[in-house]
């Protein structure tokens, strides 16, 4: 059991704007090393609301090292390594962001998320965020805290391996048909859960987690999401006791906007989904049009 956890908080709502990284080291079984470090963003703009979740401001890291002179640390932690995180579609773009932000290739190296593990280990939660499954399992930690939340996610893959008798990363993801991510230079993979995958083939609207029965709000999606598939999207929102629908209806409550329609929008277009939104709002039914920055702060994932 080799690998590394990872957690990143941003500054505001763009992805390259990391202010912290902590990082958990798992050599045979155990957390042998942790650490983290305050990073100075590419712009030192503090949105109050992230600082509300972290602690972190403009003054605490306005000293720090940018990502680029901390890579050279970082970067040989991580290459080539097995890398864990709790939501991963979030960490591991916001290493995408600052690595682009600075000219860096991508490292070549192997990712997991904790939240697909736990949604194989234990079905049926209503939420699977990092603190949820930390009290299910008993994890006592700092939350929203770097490096306390590497460990709390380090710690998390451990117990999901020993439960399931896994040696390892991948042979827990082989185990519950989970793909693992990849990161390498020119490019990545994103991680999946295959039966995901599989319903992605499927046009069908019903190839989606539709929360039926859940009792919260309604989410459809428009346009391309940058941090996950519409399908990860689609379960995110069912695991939150919330509820999804392929298509804009009277009974949709949120439409979230993904950046291929937000930047159709900018140029005038407008795809049918935001169309039918605009008529819905139009006739006084308060449909709430977010972006895609707008649902992971719901979800509590920035």
């Amino acid at each position: 059991m080799h690998w590394i956890a990872i957690d990143f908080e941003t500054a505001n709502a763009s992805r390259n704007s990391a202010c912290a990284l902590g990082v958990a080291v798992v050599q045979s079984g155990s957390i042998v090393e942790r650490a983290s470090w305050l990073i100075r963003p590419p712009v030192l703009d503090f949105d109050p609301f992230n600082v509300s979740i972290h602690g972190i401001t403009a003054e605490d890291v306005k000293d720090s090292p940018t990502f680029d002179q901390l890579w050279q640390e970082v970067g040989r932690v991580v290459m080539g390594q097995a890398v864990v995180a709790h939501n991963a579609s979030f960490d591991i773009s916001v290493l995408r962001h600052v690595l682009d932000e600075y000219g860096i290739p991508y490292p070549q190296l192997d990712y997991y998320c904790t939240c697909n593990f736990c949604r194989a280990l234990w079905p049926g939660q209503i939420a699977y965020r990092l603190d949820v499954m930390a009290d299910l399992l008993g994890i006592r930690f700092q939350h929203h805290d770097a490096e306390e939340d590497a460990v709390a996610c380090a710690t998390i893959a451990l117990e999901c391996c020993r439960k399931t008798g896994a040696s390892g990363l991948e042979m827990l993801a082989d185990q519950h048909m989970i793909t693992k991510g990849r990161l390498y230079p020119g490019g990545y993979t994103p991680c999946s859960r295959r039966c995901e995958r599989l319903a992605r083939r499927s046009n069908s609207p019903e190839s989606f987690a539709t929360g039926e029965g859940n009792a919260g709000p309604m989410f459809a999606i428009t346009g391309t999401l940058m941090s996950m598939t519409r399908h990860e999207a689609a379960q995110k929102v069912v695991d939150h006791g919330w509820r999804f629908k392929n298509n804009v209806t009277h009974e949709t409550d949120f439409l979230i906007m993904g950046e291929q329609d937000f930047r159709k929008f900018k140029d005038g277009k407008k795809g049918n989904k935001l169309r039918s939104a605009e008529e819905l709002l139009q006739a006084g039914h308060p449909i709430e049009i977010i972006t895609e920055d707008d649902f992971m702060r719901m979800l509590d994932l920035r």
